[in-house]
């Protein structure tokens, strides 16, 4: 799973060895029909910490009059780096090239990512009229909450995930979360899923190990009660009990771990039957000199996907 600046959705992505056989300072830029985002880091590169290593990364480039990146770094001769070449949005595939400009020759070769582990944590509950209650938008409005505390075992990206029948909006926050003032401490909040469709929410955060954190579930519109099932997909187990000190029904907390396939963004998946029962219960390379500089293209293509 790869988490782009918070957001959720599976994104697609191609892992490339950058050596340079001279130290100084080089520029990378992608060029493609779509929009695209590239990372560079030192070694090694982790698709579930992505802050990891980290160096440097961009979206646009320098003018931010293209949709293309561009990014500079100073390197040292003979050190491997990973850049990582993506996309702006969730989803998409396609063609690209990368040109790699400085004062020597570099290396870029195609780089495998083996599968990592994914840990899925769920949870249940449900909101009734005797769950907490709290103004979401300001208004006058009644809007019932279950606050969950999360604690992740590992450091990571992680993502969280609601099911139900009914719309549903999430928040996340670092301690403590304050229902009087719902922007204090806020990290991330969602309405739709990653694809601005469908009606539960999907958001992505960089969590850090045994940190304590806020998971709120509510819903869209006010006044509305039901029941819920949360999935948080990343590197480890998360820790989800509810805050709520008010009856209501028992929830309870699982674990299972799915396996991703390598050189794609993962993103959680869980069947349709399982959540409403639990709900009612190509590479070529070309080499063109110039004067003090080498400019090296290589082709790739992302994976289509699965």
């Amino acid at each position: 799973m790869f988490t782009r600046n918070g957001r959720s959705g599976t994104f697609y992505f191609e892992a490339i060895v950058v050596t340079p056989k001279r130290s100084g300072n080089y520029t990378f830029t992608s060029n493609s029909t779509i929009d695209s985002y590239g990372y560079l880091y030192t070694n090694p590169f982790d698709p579930l910490n992505t802050t990891s290593n980290l160096l440097v990364h961009a979206d646009d480039n320098e003018n931010e009059t293209s949709d293309q990146f561009s990014l500079t770094c100073i390197l040292q001769a003979g050190t491997s780096y990973t850049l990582i070449f993506t996309t702006f949005e969730a989803g998409v595939t396609g063609l690209f090239s990368v040109v790699a400009v400085g004062p020597g020759r570099v290396s870029l070769l195609r780089k495998n990512i083996t599968s990592v582990p994914v840990i899925a944590s769920n949870y249940s509950g449900a909101l009734d009229n005797n769950s907490s209650t709290f103004s979401r938008d300001g208004t006058s409005g009644i809007w019932y909450y279950e606050a969950i505390q999360a604690i992740p075992k590992r450091t990571g990206n992680y993502t969280f995930k609601s099911y139900s029948a009914i719309d549903s909006f999430g928040y996340l926050y670092a301690n403590p979360f304050d229902p009087l003032n719902i922007t204090s401490n806020l990290l991330v909040s969602s309405d739709d899923d990653e694809t601005g469709i469908g009606d539960q929410f999907s958001m992505s955060y960089p969590l850090e190990a045994g940190a304590n954190y806020n998971l709120i579930f509510t819903t869209f519109d006010s006044s509305l009660t039901g029941r819920f099932f949360i999935v948080v997909s990343g590197p480890a187990r998360v820790i989800l009990r509810s805050m709520n000190t008010t009856p209501k029904q028992p929830s309870t907390t699982t674990s299972t771990t799915v396996a991703t396939s390598g050189g794609k963004y993962y993103r959680q998946k869980i069947s349709t039957w399982f959540v409403l029962r639990d709900l009612r219960k190509s590479g070529a390379k070309k080499y063109l000199k110039y004067p003090h500089c080498v400019l090296w293209y290589t082709f790739f293509s992302l994976a289509t996907a699965l």
